[in-house]
C-alpha cells in the first residue's frame, strides 16, 4: 500500500526529478535530471540517505559520481530499492540493467596488429569485446575484468594507434613483460635488430665507385614506417633499413653495382644519410673523393695580380666561397651543362642549385649575362678600393691585405707602399723628399734587384736631392 501511495505521488508531482544510472561511453555514471536538463546530483543527498551515501563515497565526475565496474552490480541494487522510498524518479538504462559481470572468456585476447589504413599497429580485441579502462572489458551483456593490469598497461591499451618510438618500445619491452606476467596481450609482429640493407664500398675512383649491395630481406616486400625514420616493414616484421625507393640509385637486388659521374654525387647527397648506419668499407675515401660541399656559397670579387710580361696587372676576379673552399666563379660556369645537377670540383662535387642561387649562370656569365671574365682595375680602383664600374651580384669586393696600409710614420707608411708595388709588380713610387724616403728603399731594394733582370722595364728613382746620385745605395739605378 505504501509503495503504491509514492508512486502515485511521484506521478503526479514529481516527475520532472530523475536520478538514473547510465553509461557515457566507457564508464558507469549516476546522474541527476530536472526534466531533460542535467542538474548536481547533491542536491538530492538531502532526499535520500542512499545518495548521501554514494556522494560521500563515490568519486565525482562532472555533475554525477563515477562507478566502477567492480561495484556496479551494487549500486545498481541500491538505486532499485531506494526506487520504492523517494519522491523523485529512479532510472536504470537498458544497456546498464542488463549487464551481467562473468568470467573471462575462454581464448579471450588482445593482440596488436599492423594496420595498414594508418600505418599504425592498433590494439585488437577478440569476442568483439570492448575495453572499459582499468583492465574491465565488455561484450554485449557480459564483462569482465584481467587481473594484474597496472596504469601503464592500461595507458597501452586504452591508444587507437601506436607509432613513433613507442612501436619499438612495445615490441621489444612491453610485449615481452605482458608474456612474463601471463597477460592475454601479445602481437604476430616481431622486431629484427639487423638492418634490412647493408652496403659495402668496394672501390673508389675519380669516375666511379663500385658497392656491394645486401639485403636481407626480399627487397620487394619491404615497406616504410611512416612514423619511424629508418625503419621498414617486411610482413610481420619491422626492422632498422629503408626501402628499395629510398637506396636509389642502388638496385633493388644483391651483388656488386657501380655508379659514375652524376650518380656519385645524388648518391652522398641523397641516399647516403639515410644508409649511413648500414654502410662500411672505403667510406672515408668515398667522403673525401666525392662529398657535395656545402649547401650555399657566397660570390663575391677579389683584387688579385693578373702579371702581364713581367708587370703586374691588377684585376678584379668573382670567387665562389663555399664549405670552407675558394673557386673561381668563371670556371664553375663553364662547366655548367643543361640537365646536370652537380659540378665536379678538385675536392669534391657543388650543387649546381647553390651556384644558381649564387648568380652563377651557364657560359661564364652571371645568371643576368655578366660575364665573369676578370675585370682591370685602374691604379684609382686599386687605391680606392673598387668603383661603380664592378658592381655585380657579388657580396663585397675583397681587398688583399697589402692594401690595408697602416698609419704611422712617413718612413713606415713608405716601406708599405713599396712592398705592395713590388709584391704586385706595379710601377709607381713615392712623391716627396727623397732624403725623408730614402730609408725605405733600403729593405726593398734588394728584392727589386732579384727580378730586375727578368722584368721588362727598368726602375728608376726622382728626386730633387743631388746626393741620391752617388749613393751606393741607389748606385745600379739609373736617375
Amino acid at each position: 500500500m505504501f509503495r503504491r501511495i509514492i508512486a502515485k505521488l511521484k506521478d503526479a508531482l514529481f516527475t520532472s526529478d530523475c536520478v538514473q544510472l547510465e553509461r557515457q561511453g566507457a564508464e558507469f555514471i549516476v546522474a541527476a535530471y530536472h526534466g531533460e536538463r542535467a542538474v548536481p546530483l547533491a542536491r538530492f543527498g538531502p532526499k535520500s540517505p542512499v545518495i548521501a551515501h554514494l556522494l560521500r563515497n563515490l568519486p565525482a565526475r562532472g555533475d554525477g559520481l563515477l562507478v566502477s565496474p567492480k561495484i556496479l552490480p551494487d549500486v545498481r541494487d541500491m538505486l532499485n530499492q531506494m526506487a520504492a522510498t523517494v519522491l523523485f524518479q529512479v532510472q536504470i538504462t537498458d544497456d546498464v540493467a542488463d549487464l551481467a559481470l562473468s568470467a573471462v572468456p575462454t581464448h579471450f585476447r588482445v593482440t596488436f596488429d599492423w594496420d595498414n589504413d594508418s600505418g599504425s599497429i592498433s590494439p585488437r580485441i577478440s569476442h568483439e569485446a570492448e575495453y572499459l579502462g582499468r583492465g574491465w572489458f565488455l561484450a554485449g551483456k557480459q564483462y569482465w575484468h584481467i587481473e594484474g593490469v597496472t596504469s601503464d598497461d592500461d595507458d597501452w591499451l586504452r591508444r587507437e594507434h601506436i607509432d613513433g618510438k613507442d612501436i619499438l618500445f612495445l615490441l621489444t619491452r612491453k610485449l615481452p613483460e605482458w608474456s612474463r606476467r601471463r597477460l592475454p596481450f601479445s602481437s604476430d609482429l616481431k622486431y629484427y635488430s639487423l638492418p634490412a640493407l647493408t652496403v659495402t664500398i668496394r672501390q673508389v675512383a675519380k669516375i666511379r665507385v663500385i658497392f656491394d649491395v645486401e639485403w636481407r630481406v626480399n627487397p620487394g616486400s619491404l615497406v616504410e614506417v611512416p612514423s619511424l625514420p629508418g625503419y621498414v616493414r617486411s610482413g610481420q616484421t619491422i626492422m632498422p633499413g629503408i626501402s628499395p625507393k629510398q637506396a636509389v640509385p642502388l638496385p633493388a637486388r644483391n651483388g656488386l653495382t657501380s655508379l659514375e659521374g652524376q650518380q656519385i654525387a645524388a648518391f652522398f647527397s641523397d641516399t647516403l644519410p639515410r644508409i649511413k648506419p648500414y654502410i662500411r668499407g672505403s667510406v672515408e675515401e668515398f667522403i673525401k673523393q666525392h662529398k657535395v660541399i656545402g649547401s650555399s656559397g657566397d660570390l663575391f670579387l677579389t683584387m688579385r695580380r693578373e702579371p702581364v710580361d713581367g708587370i703586374g696587372r691588377p684585376a678584379a676576379v668573382a670567387i665562389f666561397s663555399c664549405g670552407g673552399y675558394q673557386y673561381y666563379a668563371e670556371k664553375l660556369s663553364q662547366r655548367i651543362q643543361e640537365g646536370v645537377q652537380f659540378v665536379r670540383v678538385r675536392r669534391g662535387w657543388l650543387p649546381v642549385a647553390s651556384l644558381k642561387a649564387a648568380k652563377i649562370g651557364p657560359g661564364g656569365n652571371t645568371v643576368d649575362g655578366l660575364s665573369f671574365s676578370p675585370v682591370s682595375l685602374t691604379p684609382e680602383e686599386v687605391l680606392r678600393r673598387g668603383s661603380p664600374r664592378i658592381n655585380g651580384p657579388w657580396s663585397r669586393l675583397e681587398v688583399p691585405k697589402e692594401l690595408a696600409l697602416a698609419a704611422g710614420e712617413p718612413q713606415t707608411c713608405a716601406r708599405q707602399h713599396l712592398e705592395f708595388l713590388l709584391a704586385w709588380r706595379i710601377p709607381g713610387g713615392i712623391m716627396g723628399e727623397v732624403s725623408i724616403y730614402a730609408g725605405a728603399f733600403r729593405g726593398t731594394i734588394e728584392a727589386f734587384q732579384q727580378f730586375v733582370k727578368s722584368a721588362d722595364f727598368k726602375p728608376s728613382v726622382q728626386g730633387k736631392d743631388p746626393d741620391v746620385e752617388t749613393s751606393s745605395e741607389f748606385a745600379d739605378f739609373k736617375v
